[in-house]
């Protein structure tokens, strides 16, 4: 299952990233993530989702530090109406786990 922690972590990092980018700038009546003053809160969430990407990207290498980036991206993908989220959940619980490889017989 480790294989899948690359596209689950990197799907739901960019989907958050494109949210947090995109949404509080679409100015319409009734855009719940529209307020004045929480800019940095957007740009905040939007840096951590692009951490989530990069421990994505790092997940096939590295078995500390990918599983420590996409928990990280969690916190923004959740606020992102959850689907993000719950991909990252899924693949932060992935890179925590023992490589097959390494497991003794």
């Amino acid at each position: 299952m480790r294989p899948w922690v690359g596209p689950f972590g990197f799907l739901g990092a960019a989907t958050s990233l494109v949210f947090w980018i995109v949404v509080p700038n679409v100015d319409s009546g009734h855009n719940l993530y529209l307020h004045a003053g929480n800019e940095g809160f957007y740009v905040a969430f939007a840096v951590l989702s692009g951490i989530g990407i990069i421990g994505a990207v790092m997940a096939a290498g590295s078995s500390r530090l990918a599983p420590l980036l996409l928990a990280l991206a969690i916190i923004p993908g959740i606020g992102a109406w959850l689907v993000p989220g719950l991909l990252l959940v899924i693949a932060t619980l992935l890179a925590a786990q023992e490589p097959d490889a390494a497991r003794p017989a």
